[in-house]
C-alpha cells in the first residue's frame, strides 16, 4: 500500500472516531424525557442540595393541596410554630425550616430525604443536608397517595 493511501485511510479513521466521540458526548450530556403513563418526565439533574427528580416548581401551599387535598394543611401550619426537630423517619410528611426555606419532606429513599422545594421541585436530598436540629412540624394524619 502506498503512503498516500495509508494517509487517506488514517484520515478516514480519525474522522470516523471524531464522529463517534462527538455522538457519545452529546448522548451523555443530553437531557432526555421518559414517556410515562400520565405525563412525560425529564431526566434527573444535580443542584447543590441533591438530585432533582421532578422539576415541577410552585408554591408550597399549592403542592400541599395537590398531594393531600384542599384544606388538609392550613396556612397557620405553614407559617406558625414548628415544635419538632429534624427531617424525621419518613413515616409521615413534615414541614422543615432550613434557613429561610420551608421544605416539605415527603419521605425517604435509600436513607436520603425526598423533599419538595419551591425553588427546584421534588429533590432527592443528600444524607445530612437537613440538619437534625432544624425546626419541623409533623403531620401524622396525612398519607402520601399511591401513584
Amino acid at each position: 500500500m502506498t503512503p498516500q493511501r495509508t494517509a487517506i485511510l488514517w484520515a478516514l479513521v480519525a474522522i470516523y472516531s471524531a464522529g463517534v466521540g462527538g455522538k457519545a458526548w452529546s448522548d451523555l450530556t443530553a437531557r432526555y424525557t421518559v414517556d410515562g403513563l400520565h405525563r412525560d418526565y425529564a431526566s434527573p439533574y444535580e443542584v447543590p442540595d441533591g438530585e432533582v427528580i421532578d422539576p415541577r416548581r410552585g408554591r408550597l401551599s399549592v403542592e400541599l393541596a395537590r398531594r393531600y387535598g384542599e384544606g388538609a394543611v392550613s396556612t397557620e401550619d405553614v407559617t406558625g410554630v414548628f415544635p419538632d426537630r429534624g427531617p424525621g423517619e419518613g413515616r409521615a410528611p413534615r414541614l422543615v425550616r432550613v434557613g429561610e426555606r420551608t421544605l416539605l419532606v415527603v419521605g425517604f429513599y435509600a436513607h436520603r430525604p425526598v423533599v419538595y422545594d419551591e425553588r427546584h421541585g421534588v429533590v432527592l436530598f443528600e444524607r445530612g443536608a437537613i440538619p437534625a436540629d432544624a425546626p419541623a412540624k409533623a403531620f401524622p394524619e396525612l398519607r402520601e397517595p399511591p401513584w
